[in-house]
C-alpha cells in the first residue's frame, strides 16, 4: 500500500471513530448543522442544542456532559465530514452524499406528506394531482364551498344557474 493511501485510510478511520464517539448523541439524524460548545468542546447538532437550551432555560445553557456553556459555534470540520458521508434517500433510494441528500429530502417526490384539507397521507408527487373533496373552492357566484358539494350547489342553489322560463318560452333566466 502506498504511503498516501495508508495516510488517507488512517484519516478515514480517525474520522469514523470521531463520528462514532462524539456524534451519535443526535437522535434526529445526521449532524449537517453541527455546533461545538464552549468551553467543553463537545459537538452536537444545532437542533439538539436548541432543544437542550430551551429545556434548561432556568438553569442556563448546559452540554449533555452537564458543564455550563457560554457559546455554540459552527463546527465546520464535522459538518464537512458528515456532509461527505454516503447516504441513500429513505423515500426514493437516490444515492448521494449526506449534504446533497439533506437538500434532496426537502424536495423528494416520494416523500410522504398529508393533504392539508382531508389529512390523507400520500407521496408529494401524488399530492400535486390530488383533487381533495374537502378543498374549499369559490363558485363563480362568490360562494365558498367544498369541492365535493360544488356540483350540487351549481345545479340547485347557485344564483347564476339559468333555468327555463316558467311560462314556457325559449328564454333562459337566472335564478
Amino acid at each position: 500500500m502506498t504511503e498516501w493511501r495508508r495516510l488517507l485510510f488512517y484519516q478515514i478511520e480517525l474520522l469514523l471513530h470521531f463520528f462514532n464517539t462524539q456524534l451519535k448523541r443526535c437522535s434526529l439524524g445526521p449532524m449537517i448543522n453541527a455546533v461545538s460548545l464552549v468551553p467543553c468542546g463537545h459537538s452536537l447538532c444545532k437542533s439538539c442544542h436548541t432543544q437542550n437550551k430551551d429545556q434548561n432555560s432556568q438553569t442556563g445553557d448546559r452540554c449533555y456532559c452537564k458543564q455550563q456553556t457560554t457559546a455554540a459555534i459552527a463546527n465546520y470540520s464535522v459538518r464537512d465530514g458528515v456532509g461527505k458521508l454516503p447516504a441513500i434517500c429513505a423515500f426514493c433510494n437516490l444515492e448521494g452524499s449526506m449534504e446533497t441528500l439533506a437538500v434532496h429530502v426537502t424536495e423528494c417526490e416520494q416523500k410522504p406528506v398529508e393533504c392539508k384539507d382531508c389529512w390523507k397521507k400520500m407521496s408529494f408527487e401524488k399530492l400535486k394531482e390530488h383533487l381533495c373533496p374537502k378543498t374549499v373552492l369559490t363558485c363563480e357566484c362568490g360562494y365558498n364551498i367544498q369541492r365535493s358539494l360544488m356540483e350540487g350547489h351549481k345545479f340547485s342553489i347557485c344564483p347564476l344557474l339559468e333555468t327555463p322560463c316558467p311560462l314556457g318560452c325559449e328564454e333562459r333566466l337566472k335564478r
